[in-house]
């Protein structure tokens, strides 16, 4: 399967450049954009090449500890 490398990346610096973080707190689960991995690691879906994840652990006011 051919992964679409370019796409993600231009959603990535979308992504990147948007104003602020979103408010989080432990043991929510969140629709996070992922993207494309390499290998064999779990990819994003659809367009916003996002899964759900468990936030477990905040470590900062825009980084989390996730489990996917």
């Amino acid at each position: 399967m051919e992964k679409d490398f370019d796409s993600w990346n231009a959603k990535k610096k979308e992504l990147h450049n948007r104003a602020g973080a979103p408010f989080f707190h432990e043991r929510e689960i969140w629709w996070c954009s992922i993207g494309i991995n390499i290998g064999s690691e779990q990819d994003g879906s659809d367009d916003e090449y996002s899964r759900p994840v468990l936030v477990l652990k905040g470590l900062s006011k825009e980084t989390f500890l996730q489990f996917r």
